[in-house]
């Protein structure tokens, strides 16, 4: 959720654009084979933080790089392009597609821990009117309280 880099001070945001600009493998940094970075961000945060109507990050940001770190300007104005890149409108998915989202995501867990996570029913994951992002830390801290349970050894007596 790249929106919390809003949340930072303009040094910090700075640094972070240039990190960003690193992990997309965007000039002046040279891409990572098999690294996809993925994104997402609200529809105002151009408005709201880059332009100069808002915080202004495209226009104070060069300067202040050049003064107090000079090596990441380019970085961060490369990663503050990437924001301006045409994306893709995040909708929210229907049940089926919740449940196919949960379903893939106990795979990926399964695979990534060597594990057979738990099947879940995304309705047990919370209501509809929850983000998604409420559903996959649900899924997740379940998965993970079940995987702890089973690694713990048992207490000593």
């Amino acid at each position: 959720e790249l929106e919390l880099i809003d949340s930072y001070s303009r040094l910090q945001r700075g640094r972070a654009y240039a990190e960003l600009a690193r992990w997309a493998g965007v000039k002046p940094y040279t891409p990572v084979p098999g690294l996809v970075v993925i994104g997402a961000i609200t529809g105002d945060f151009d408005t709201a933080v880059l332009s100069s109507s808002g915080k202004g990050d495209r226009v104070r940001l060069p300067d202040l790089l050049r003064e107090k770190d000079p090596d990441l300007e380019k970085a961060a104005m490369a990663g503050m392009n990437l924001f301006s890149k045409k994306g893709e409108p995040l909708v929210r998915p229907n049940i089926s597609g919740a449940q196919r989202m949960v379903d893939r995501l106990r795979e990926i867990y399964s695979q990534a821990y060597d594990c057979e996570a738990q099947p879940l029913n995304v309705k047990d994951l919370g209501p509809d009117s929850d983000l998604p992002r409420a559903r996959v830390r649900k899924a997740i801290r379940l998965w993970d309280r079940d995987r702890y349970q089973v690694d713990q050894p048992p207490p000593q007596s």
